[in-house]
């Protein structure tokens, strides 16, 4: 079976885009200001807002995605603007 790239409705192709969760902690110098390197960082996990969304700038249009046998990814439903802000 011949593997079709997902498209928005708009025609355009779509990309993938993640939020990805991302902590660094600072001590305070005695001066008050932060140090410059990290007493911990913490780069894990998603905000739950991986979805596919329009490579145009223009078009707001989102959609859930899933992935075939063969880890490909295929566009599902479009993601209501009520749901993009939750």
């Amino acid at each position: 079976m011949n593997y079709l790239v997902p498209m928005c409705d708009c025609g355009k192709k779509l990309i993938v885009f993640e939020q990805i969760v991302h902590f660094n902690e600072y001590n305070i110098l005695r001066n008050g200001k932060p140090e410059k390197k990290p007493t911990f960082v913490f780069k894990e996990g998603h905000l739950n807002t991986t979805r596919l969304k329009c490579e145009d700038e223009g078009c707001d249009n989102e959609y859930s995605f899933d992935e075939d046998e063969e880890g490909r990814i295929v566009r599902k439903e479009k993601i209501d603007e009520a749901q993009n802000a939750e």
